[in-house]
């Protein structure tokens, strides 16, 4: 009973949902800012206060101080349904969420050539819940997870085409995950576990951009993996049990205790361009395109270590299989006007969860996105932007042992965005 506890414990991935698919979807926050996601957040060439995220480098040439501040609305949905060998699973659905994730960037001149900037923005987050007593239980109940990064950064103008940006990303992570485990006692059929901590991680990024001319700018960005370490505290609550000595042996076995792991977030690396044809439509009409890379093959297992080891409760190795993905953005922004701009854009992105890994904490697939955006210069100095993009998931079935059977998930996403220039 042991190792199956144990198995269950780990293998149902109390944190899993926290480290599937942090930095490229999922969990991941790429939506940063009204101008980037209009175009489907292909922005790596671009330049704007929100570089600081895309590509630091893109700072370089701004004048005067830079404010851009906004808030993002995502309303994820999934529907569940269980294999054919047991049609009483019949279909569940995810318990409805909004979350609204803000962000800002200021960036500001240091000299001629440098600019510095500062973003604050939440890089990964959301979360999954699920009705208590769904088939699906034992897999995951709720997970929610909240990050905040810090990203001061400094940017240099390197002659007069390319420039240079450098930031350090401090983050911190707070997520709570629940699931109900099997103990294999006749006289109990769950335990409710729940884990509720918090961690810090550091990182950098950097970028470079090069202005080849007037109408071409192409842009380099990477930014580095980050080692979350979390310290937190699982607690075991005993669920339909009367008799005294079997609560008391199930809190010997399942005592609350600390627990403490490492968790690998995986480094990307971004290539985009911006192209304004001036020959097209009166160089009214701006193309924009990234290729991104995300290495998912560092993540390798996920390993617990539980303060307190008891006969029921063991430290855990859990394997990943995770693959590297690709992902491509476009999209083109049309002047119509000095006042008004229109844009929208697509991108596709792979998967990187073979299907006997795929479980309902993160029920991820590969998954189009299309976005319409448009942006309103309300005075000389402020602006603001909008968008909505609807991110369609490819319908995936899982082979995972935990809980096999089909998943049909969209997400979508409005947002909206001010600037404003001192």
């Amino acid at each position: 009973m042991t190792k199956r506890f144990a198995c269950l414990l780990t293998g149902a991935c109390l944190l899993s949902g926290l480290a599937t698919r942090l930095p490229a979807a999922g969990f991941a926050i790429h939506e940063q800012s009204g101008q980037a996601m209009g175009t489907a957040g292909a922005y790596a060439g671009a330049e704007g206060a929100a570089s600081l995220f895309y590509n630091p480098a893109g700072i370089a040439r701004l004048e005067g101080t830079q404010l851009e501040m906004g808030v993002n609305i995502i309303m994820p949905a999934t529907d569940f349904t269980g294999p054919t060998d047991h049609p009483s699973y019949g279909t569940v659905a995810m318990d409805k969420q909004t979350f609204p994730p803000v962000d800002l960037y200021l960036s500001g001149r240091l000299t001629e050539q440098a600019r510095w900037g500062v973003g604050v923005f939440t890089y990964m987050g959301l979360g999954t819940r699920w009705p208590e007593d769904w088939a699906g239980r034992t897999v995951t109940e709720e997970i929610n997870l909240q990050t905040f990064t810090i990203n001061p950064s400094v940017a240099f103008s390197l002659g007069e085409q390319t420039s240079l940006g450098l930031g350090l990303d401090l983050m911190w992570g707070k997520a709570l995950l629940s699931k109900d485990s099997y103990t294999g006692y006749p006289f109990n059929g769950y335990v409710d576990v729940e884990l509720d901590g918090t961690g810090l991680g550091y990182g950098f990024n950097i970028g470079l951009q090069h202005r080849v001319n007037k109408e071409l700018n192409l842009g380099l960005s990477y930014r580095s993996g980050i080692t979350l370490s979390a310290e937190g505290e699982t607690t075991f609550t005993i669920q339909d049990v009367e008799n005294p000595s079997h609560v008391a042996y199930l809190q010997s076995l399942f005592p609350t205790t600390d627990a403490n792991l490492d968790l690998d977030i995986p480094d990307l690396a971004i290539a985009g361009a911006q192209w304004t044809p001036t020959g097209l439509l009166d160089g009214k009409l701006t193309w924009r395109g990234d290729l991104v890379f995300t290495r998912w093959n560092k993540y390798a297992s996920l390993d617990i270590d539980f303060e307190t080891n008891t006969a029921g409760l063991e430290d855990s190795h859990s394997p990943k299989l995770y693959e590297n993905t690709w992902a491509f953005r476009t999209g083109v922004e049309y002047a119509l006007n000095e006042d008004w701009d229109l844009r929208t854009g697509w991108y596709y992105e792979q998967n990187a969860v073979v299907d006997h890994m795929v479980e309902p904490s993160l029920p991820d697939a590969e998954r189009n996105g299309l976005s319409l955006g448009a942006s309103w210069q309300a005075t000389e100095t402020l602006g603001i932007d909008a968008y909505f993009i609807q991110i369609l998931l490819q319908d995936r079935v899982s082979r995972f042992d935990g809980l096999r059977g089909g998943y049909e998930s969209s997400i979508p996403i409005f947002g909206l965005s001010l600037r404003k220039e001192f």
